[in-house]
């Protein structure tokens, strides 16, 4: 688990593009993604795109969850 703050970190990315790339097939990856870090927005101090795109590019399966509040969902 990491927030979308957390991913603004290269460690973050160069796991990605290793799972990816080997086809990791165990991993699972929850991000929070609340558009906040300690400094401030990440909007502000770095905006992180379309993060859904990014993961496709490194061969992850995606599910978005837009309320993570709900159990269904």
């Amino acid at each position: 688990m990491c927030g979308d703050g957390e991913l603004q970190e290269g460690q973050i990315w160069e796991g990605m593009m290793y799972a990816g790339s080997k086809k990791v097939d165990n991993l699972i990856l929850s991000v929070d993604v609340n558009k906040q870090q300690i400094c401030g927005s990440t909007d502000e101090i770095l905006n992180l795109g379309n993060l859904k795109n990014k993961f496709h590019a490194f061969n992850w399966i995606v599910i978005e969850v837009k309320n993570g509040n709900n159990i269904e969902e």
